[in-house]
Formats: C-alpha cells, sequence, structure tokens
C-alpha cells in the first residue's frame, strides 16, 4: 500500500503505510531539526537531546524505557543527521500498543534529568574521541569542515567539546521547545495494523499536544553556502598505515532535476563491481585497497564523494589516474548498457528497501525531513527512468571540476613530509594528459521451508515466499578458520574473496555486469566455521541467476592475477587492522584465549601463511569443501519449489561425490589465572575486552549463555545502564557472545578514556559478580526473554538472511528447523538457569584481558 498522510489538529503529520508481509511494526518520530539548524554556540545540542530523549519521563525513570521496549520485543534507537531526528522503535506487532504508549509519552515528556545530563555529556565526549580515532569518519569530517565555510553543514554533527560540556537542562528544554513542536513533527507508523484503528490510537496519544511557546517558525539559523571558485584541500598527519582520503565536488539539494543524473554518474563511477573507478584502480591498476563514490544529498545542496583508502606510494599514480578516468567519462559519457544497468540497480533498491518496516519508515522521515514530500520517490524514478547518457556526461563536467573539488587526506605522520605533500597536491589540481518497469506479483500464501536431498546427497531447504519478487541463495560447507593451520591460515577468507573473480566462461567485470543487470549481489563469505557462497537477485532473472551462481560455484578459475591481487588486499587489510583498535582488542583477546586451537587465528591469516597460499593450492583445498556430501544449499524466496529441485539437480550432479574430513581439534584449557596483555597505541581511547571461554553451539548452555548475554548487553542492558548512563565511563560498552561448532567466547568490551581503564574495570567486575552471585529480576528476565524473541522475528524479514539461517543450522547438524524452534528454546530458559550457567563460564579469577591503550 502507498503511504497516507493525516494531519492532527495541533498541526502533527501522521504517515501510515500498511505493510502485512511480516507481522512487525515499525513507529518513527520524525522532527524536522538537525544539527545544521544550530548556532555555533549550540554545535551538538540536537545530537545531545538525541541521547537524552529516552532517559526518562515523569512515569518513567531513568532506564526504564529502553527496558520497556526490549520487554515488549522491541527494538529502540534514534538517529541524527543535518536535516532530522529521528526515534524510533521496531517491534512485533503484538506488542505494538505498548511501542505507541512508551515512544509518544518519551517525545512529549521528557525530563532532562540533570544527574543524567551530566553523565551524558560524557558519554558524547567519549563518542567524540571515538571519532578521532576512526581515520575513515574523521576524514569525513575534515572534508566537510573545508567544503563548506560559511553553511552549517560544516559543523561536525556530534558537535564539539567545549559546545557539550556548555550544555545545560535549561538550554536543553530552550531548544527542545523552539524545534520539537507538532508543527514541525511527524510520526510515521509502517508495519502489519490496520490503518483506521491505529489511527485513532495515536490519536489519542498526540491530540491533547500542543507545545504552545509561540509560533513556530522554522529554520533562521542556516546560511547559504557560497559558490566554490578554486580547489580546496587539507592534510593531516595521523597515527594510521595508510591514506585515506575523501574528494568532495557540490552539488545540489535533493529536490533539483539533477540528483537523479548525479545519482547514476556516482554509481557508474564508483557505485558497483563494474564501475570504472572499481575496475580500473582498484581492480587492473591496483592503486588502490578499496574506492568508492555517492552523490550525499541532503535538504540543502550537499556533496558528490570519491573516497577510500590506498598506500601513500601509490598516492600520486592514483590520483592522477583518477582524473583521467574522470575527464574520459566527461568526454565519453557512459555506454547506453551501462546506463540502463546502473538504472536497473538503483531502481531495483526499492524492492530490497521493502524487505523490512524499519527500512520504509526511515526512508519516508528522510523523504519527509529533506524533500517535504511523500510523492518524491515516485518523482524521482520518472526522472531517473528518462536520464540520457549525454545527461550524464554533461554532468560530470559540469560538477567534477578542480575548482569545485574540496580534497580532505588523513596520511601516515611517519611518511608525512613537505615533498610528500607538494606531490599529493600537485596530482590533485594538475590536469592530467587525457583527457524496465518493476511490478510485484499478487501476495501469496508463504510456504513453510522444506529439506530435499538430492541424489548425489547435496541438502536443499526451500521456502518459497511470493510477497517480493526476490530470490535469495546461499550454498555453504564446513570449513572456515576451524579448517585452517598456521600453515595455510587465511585460506578460507582468500577463496572467499577471488570465488567470483572469474570463472572458465566469464571474466570478474562479465560476472560483475550480469549481477547488476539482475539488480542483485554475489559474494563469497567465509567464517570461523563455514565456507559458501550467496546470491540475491530479482526473481524476473530466476534462471539467469540461478545459472550464474551454479557457474561461479561449480568452475572458478582461480586466476594466478586475480589470487595475487586478493593476497595484496588482504596483506593491506592486515596492516589497517592496527588502525581498528576495538578489533585489535578482539584479536589479541583471541589469540590469548586460543594459543594452540585456530579459533585464535587471524581470520585474514598472516604475513607468512598468505606467502604460502597458491591459486593451485586454493583450488586443491576448494575441490576438497565443495563437494556433494559436504554442500548444504538455502534458497528463500519469489520461485517454485519443484523447478528449483529439477534444475538444481541436473546442474549440481557434477560435483564430486566425497566427503571432506572434518580436523578434531584439541580445545585450549580455559584459563587459570587472569591473564593481562597491553598493546600501546599512541590513540584517543583506551578499548578493553575481559573475556571467557564459551560453549558450543550446539549446546544446551548456549540459550542460557544467549539470555546471559542480553542482560547485560543493549541499551536497557546493565553494563549499558550502569558504565555508561551512570558513571559516564564510556561511549561504547557491551558483552559479546560468539559460539562455534568448538567452543567460542563470552566477552565484555569497552571504549573509554585511558584514565579511566582501572574504574571501567572495577565496574565491569561489580556486574560480573551480581551476574554469578544473585537471581536476576524476575522482570528484567522476562523483558530480556521478551527482546531476544521479539527482535528474532524482525530478523526474519530478510529473505537472505533465512537463507542463511536454514543452511548454517543444518550444515551445523542442529537441523534447519532450528530456525523456528530458537524463540521456544529461549521461553524455556529459566533464571536458575542463568545463574547457573554465569556460574559456570564465569570466573573472576581467571580471564583473558586485553587492552589497547596509549
Amino acid at each position: 500500500m502507498k503511504p497516507t498522510l493525516y494531519t492532527l489538529s495541533n498541526g502533527l503529520k501522521i504517515v501510515l503505510e500498511e505493510n502485512h508481509t511480516a507481522p512487525v511494526i515499525s513507529f518513527n518520530a520524525l522532527v524536522c531539526v538537525g544539527s545544521a539548524d544550530e548556532t555555533e554556540d549550540e554545535a551538538g545540542i540536537s545530537h545531545l537531546i538525541e541521547h537524552m530523549l529516552f532517559k526518562g519521563t515523569p512515569t518513567r525513570p531513568v532506564g526504564t524505557i529502553a527496558r520497556d521496549v526490549e520487554g515488549a520485543g522491541g527494538d529502540i534507537n534514534a538517529y541524527t543527521s543535518f536535516d532530522q531526528t529521528v526515534y524510533y522503535i521496531n517491534m512485533a506487532t503484538r506488542f505494538a500498543d505498548r511501542g505507541l504508549e512508551i515512544l509518544t509519552d518519551a517525545i512529549q515528556n521528557p525530563t532532562f534529568d540533570a544527574a543524567e545530563l551530566e553523565r551524558e555529556k560524557e558519554v558524547v565526549l567519549e563518542e567524540i574521541r571515538r571519532e578521532r580515532d576512526n581515520p575513515s569518519r574523521f576524514v569525513g569530517e575534515m572534508l566537510f569542515q573545508k567544503a563548506y565555510l560559511k553553511h552549517s553543514y560544516g559543523r561536525p554533527i556530534i558537535g564539539f567539546e567545549k559546545t557539550v560540556k556548555s550544555f545545560s537542562r535549561e538550554k536543553l528544554f530552550e531548544y527542545f521547545h523552539r524545534w520539537y513542536t507538532p508543527k514541525n513533527m511527524s510520526f510515521i507508523v509502517v508495519g502489519d495494523f490496520e490503518s483506521e484503528k491505529l489511527l485513532k490510537k495515536i490519536e489519542r496519544s498526540f491530540g491533547p499536544w500542543t507545545m504552545d511557546h509561540g509560533p513556530w517558525t522554522g529554520n533562521k539559523t542556516r546560511i547559504e553556502e557560497p559558490p566554490q571558485l578554486k580547489t580546496r584541500m587539507t592534510i593531516s598527519p595521523d597515527n594510521i598505515q595508510s591514506i585515506h582520503f575523501n574528494l568532495g565536488f557540490h552539488i545540489p539539494e535533493i529536490t533539483h532535476a539533477d540528483v537523479p543524473i548525479l545519482d547514476l554518474l556516482s554509481h557508474l563511477l564508483g557505485g558497483a563491481k563494474s564501475s570504472k573507478l572499481e575496475q580500473i584502480l582498484k581492480e587492473k591498476k591496483r592503486l588502490v585497497q578499496n574506492i568508492y563514490s555517492y552523490a550525499y544529498t541532503p535538504k540543502d545542496p550537499g556533496l558528490m564523494m570519491l573516497g577510500g583508502q590506498l598506500n601513500i606510494s601509490q598516492a600520486v599514480p592514483a590520483f592522477q589516474t583518477l582524473w583521467e578516468i574522470i575527464e574520459r567519462f566527461q568526454a565519453e559519457g557512459p555506454t547506453n548498457e551501462e546506463l540502463k544497468r546502473a538504472k536497473h540497480n538503483i531502481r531495483a533498491n526499492e524492492i530490497y528497501e521493502k524487505e523490512t518496516v524499519g527500512g520504509l519508515a526511515g526512508k519516508l522521515a528522510y523523504f519527509l525531513a529533506t524533500a517535504q514530500s511523500l510523492d518524491f520517490e515516485e518523482q524521482y524514478y520518472q526522472r531517473l527512468q528518462n536520464v540520457t547518457a549525454e545527461e550524464v556526461a554533461q554532468a560530470a563536467e559540469r560538477y567534477l571540476k578542480r575548482e569545485n573539488m574540496t580534497a580532505a587526506l588523513l596520511i601516515p605522520e611517519k611518511e608525512d613530509n613537505k615533498n610528500v605533500r607538494a606531490k599529493i597536491e600537485a596530482a590533485l589540481e594538475k590536469s592530467s594528459t587525457h583527457a524496465k518497469k518493476i511490478e510485484t506479483k499478487p501476495h501469496i500464501i508463504k510456504t513453510e521451508p522444506h529439506l530435499v536431498k538430492l541424489p548425489n546427497g547435496v541438502k536443499l531447504i526451500l521456502k518459497e515466499d511470493h510477497d517480493l519478487p526476490i530470490v535469495a541463495v546461499c550454498a555453504t560447507s564446513l570449513g572456515g578458520i576451524l579448517a585452517e593451520n598456521k600453515i595455510n591460515n587465511g585460506i578460507n577468507s582468500l577463496i572467499a574473496q577471488c570465488w567470483t573473480k572469474g570463472t572458465k566462461r566469464r571474466t570478474p567485470l562479465q560476472i560483475a555486469h550480469a549481477v547488476e543487470e539482475m539488480a542483485g549481489q554475489m559474494d563469497g563469505f567465509s567464517g570461523k566455521n563455514s565456507l559458501g557462497l550467496k546470491a540475491e537477485f530479482l526473481s524476473e532473472y530466476l534462471h539467469e541467476g540461478l545459472n550464474l551462481f551454479c557457474e561461479v560455484l561449480l568452475e572458478p578459475k582461480w586466476d594466478p592475477k586475480e589470487v595475487v591481487k586478493e593476497k595484496k588486499l588482504a596483506l593491506e587489510a592486515l596492516k589497517n587492522q592496527e588502525d581498528n583498535l576495538s578489533s585489535l582488542a578482539f584479536i589479541h583477546f583471541q589469540k590469548n584465549l586460543y594459543p594452540t586451537h585456530p579459533y585464535g587465528m587471524r581470520m585474514l591469516g598472516s604475513k607468512e601463511s598468505l606467502g604460502n597460499l597458491t591459486p593451485n593450492k586454493l583450488k586443491s583445498y576448494y575441490q576438497k569443501l565443495i563437494t556433494s556430501k559436504n554442500l548444504v544449499m538455502g534458497v528463500v524466496g519469489d520461485f517454485d519449489s519443484d523447478e528449483i529441485v529439477k534444475y538444481l539437480q541436473e546442474k549440481l550432479k557434477r560435483l564430486p561425490n566425497t566427503k571432506a574430513i572434518q580436523t578434531k581439534h584439541k580445545e585450549d584449557p580455559k584459563p587459570k589465572s587472569i591473564q593481562k596483555i597491553v598493546t600501546k597505541k599512541e590513540k584517543e581511547q583506551a578499548h578493553v575486552v575481559l573475556g571467557f571461554m564459551g560453549t558450543t553451539m550446539d549446546s544446551p548452555d548456549h540459550p542460557v549463555l544467549t539470555v546471559l548475554n542480553a542482560i547485560l548487553s543493549g541499551q536497557g542492558g546493565r553494563l549499558f545502564l550502569e558504565l555508561r548512563d551512570k558513571l559516564s565511563l564510556a561511549y561504547s560498552v557491551t558483552s559479546v557472545l560468539h559460539e562455534g561448532m568448538d567452543p567460542g567466547y563470552f566477552a565484555i568490551y569497552i571504549g573509554t578514556e585511558p584514565s579511566k581503564v582501572p574504574t571501567a574495570l572495577k565496574g565491569i567486575e561489580v556486574e560480573l559478580k551480581k551476574i554469578i552471585t544473585d537471581l536476576v529480576t524476575k522482570e528484567e528476565f522476562e523483558r530480556t526473554k521478551n527482546y531476544l524473541v521479539g527482535t528474532y522475528e524482525l530478523e526474519l524479514q530478510k529473505n537472505l538472511s533465512l537463507a542463511q539461517g536454514y543452511a548454517f543450522n543444518e550444515l551445523y547438524g542442529m537441523g534447519y528447523e532450528e530456525v523456528k524452534c530458537y524463540p521456544e528454546k529461549i521461553m524455556k530458559v529459566t533464571r536458575e538457569d542463568v545463574l547457573r550457567v554465569a556460574k559456570k563460564y564465569i570466573d573472576l579469577d581467571a580471564y583473558v584481558l586485553s587492552i589497547v591503550a596509549p
């Protein structure tokens, strides 16, 4: 159904869109204010209010809102952008009345408790430090600051340390009363409901709300950004391993007629595997580790972004080549086939977005905040369909000019000098010498999943779902890091990356083109326990999609050139892990928890092991694992089961009829004392992982540990409430549960200011002592189980998630019906079970502690 707009007498806009695909619902409260509406002294206040709004109302004390939502099986969160602030709850429909009650109360009656405000300001300050330590995010912040010298888009949404510290409770209320008025807000609901009944409930909740603090006058703070007349550049050294760069070109706002053209331009340049930048800079010349482009089109004029990561030795030829590609594109434009493929892929996003009610509601909120129209998408696609190749070339010429470019770069400080900067600046500034409409099918009742075993032993799990014209396929075998050793460590990850890089009949580019023509995706994957291939495409291309999938699955080429390329990328990724400090803390944690077991090795491998891997070794390893007796496939979506079985039986009969022998690894013993590992990194934050040996995914303790983990994690969890909300020790704190075919781990993570590490560790110990000493409360326990079961229903909306879930559960020996049985197992867990399992796995005198800090 199309969204319907209603307006209450107080001016509040209500948008309702029924979607009965799954028994879930999404409530979104949109406030048409963002960081761009702030004054200099208010920088970051929209984001801080977003943090504070769920902190309590007169009837709901601090911490109860998130717990109440999770207790009703829901997911609650919020986000702030330049142009909007959105508060949302996604949940199962059976809890909809509770979700509506909670969100409407939070929006209308925040208390902004003074003590909570001081604690939350500390949390935001931790978030600011965290942003600074993330090079890819920080370089984006540098770009916007340099590109917008007048307009408020130049300020970070999160604000500055000085402004955040200055905000008082009175300041928050003054800003709240100015912007959080019915006339400046919309309440958007998408999901499984009856509009007439729901509208009456919303009117009862919001009708009396007036917020009459004078007439709302809208935005008076934004200053128009003057035209940019020359190149701007900002280069900053950082403690990183490779260059992170962002190039921004000023483009119009979202409602401008050129926006569909610019979206096509960005897609053709760097928005797909077959794009110009991807194919030339990354695949052919190997000048970048990654490359992307996209058109950022907010309410006011935005930026065309080109960004990526590369080695400093590659910077000059990479930027020279980038400009050659742009100038050639300006002169020649795209071919008709390229343009058709780009339109098809952009248009297909509309269908994929319909898989989740949260995604649909968020899209409506974005269009209302930026384009002020619910019909914008329809008009956009009409314009997109009529764009010509000449228009795309003209747009490239009009907007992708050096004088319209702002460049932001973070470079390794150990390689920073005037000569390097001068060469990079010259490469960026100097001219080079080169210059079908998709219709959804009517609703058909879904079938239950069922298992079919082919004559050669391949297991198929099939589930028809004709609500949307999408088919998802996942083929997987036991493998992953569990099947590796120190000599071939990284082979599964390398196979996954090389899998789609050519077959006996197609080049990597031809595969990329074929996938895009079906508006789909196809990728290899590997994990701790498995190796496989997954794909998703529109069902109108069912035959072509399955044909390509089987070709890639059965006939990978393992081209030596491609293997060399991917090995180089893996080595670069290994090097760059040194800059991802939270991941680095986990890497050192796992290495020490598993000194001999494969789970202690890095997924990417090591420099030494990658050097051992050749195309022949990849081929040999692949042939041992991908056999008829090892392979499990999940297929979910818009298809006929009998047709699929017949087709795959014929295609897969060529698989070797063997079964790989799985190596049984000796388990590493649990730690007998506290093992502390400290890694020094000159950054703003410290990252701490404290953890224990866990259990296997098929263990009876698994659902109990899942409940225990959920009690500690999440916005309503103990760690968040105690260490973040009450003690303001971190922006990010959580517990993590990873389980596999062999015992996994349970761990606590916190990112905090280095001087707070001892306090954080003490706080973690306090919470762990509670969980191993006392029964959890009945209210907390029921809330957690409802949350796990409720959010599970939200996760089952996507076909690919279901296909993978069926395949993995069958592969690991639990049976594909485990997907359906999961909620029942969670609901059977008792409080006594949680206490028993907590005592079994949490030993405060024996664990691994990994700290990455200055």
